[in-house]
């Protein structure tokens, strides 16, 4: 009886797997690198407007709707009337309507303008001390609350001073003059100073 003894089996030295991991260890780099380096895509030039899911607008609404050429020739043309020299044309007034259309008792205004006429003479006679070639008037537009109290007041001449402006308004706004009939009333005045 013969037996036969198998041919010796030859062991491999295992690096079959390591080379197989190397290359993929290569591959899986290469492809990383490439990732890195090539430029990103480019957003289209007019990107589709999507509707939201849930906003229940259908989504051809959100694209323009081109309506077809109208013809308008079937029209018939309508001839403008000529003008005529007689007919009455339309004029428009305008009238101004008076902020405060209230009225006052004119000579109690002035009456009580001149009684306090001390008060803004010293105003005036502080602003010499400093312009002492100050001379002239002023003209001072004011008016007079509901409740008779200053409201808004616009001046000019020789109040144009700072000082001498901030003195002489707020003289004026203490004075308590007769309330206005119908509302507020404007007083126009004129002071002449003078050394």
């Amino acid at each position: 009886m013969s037996t036969s003894i198998p041919p010796p089996v030859k062991k491999d030295s295992g690096n079959a797997k390591y080379i197989i991991i190397g290359l993929l260890f290569v591959v899986g780099g290469s492809f990383a690198a490439w990732q890195a380096v090539k430029p990103p895509p480019q957003p289209p030039a007019n990107p589709p407007r999507v509707a939201p899911q849930d906003s229940g607008v259908p989504q051809q609404s959100l694209t323009p709707n081109v309506a077809a050429n109208i013809d308008l020739s079937d029209e018939p043309d309508v001839p403008t009337p000529p003008l005529d020299a007689t007919a009455p044309r339309v004029r428009y007034v305008v009238r101004y309507v008076d902020q405060c259309p209230g009225t006052i008792d004119g000579a109690r205004v002035d009456g009580m303008l001149a009684a306090s006429q001390g008060g803004f003479r010293e105003c005036y006679n502080r602003e010499l001390r400093t312009n002492p070639t100050l001379r002239g008037g002023a003209t001072v537009r004011f008016v007079i609350n509901p409740n008779g109290s200053v409201g808004e007041i616009s001046s000019g001449g020789i109040v144009r001073s700072g000082q001498f402006k901030a003195c002489f308004e707020t003289v004026l706004r203490r004075l308590r003059f007769p309330a206005p009939r119908g509302g507020c009333a404007v007083k126009e005045t004129r002071f002449n100073f003078s050394t």
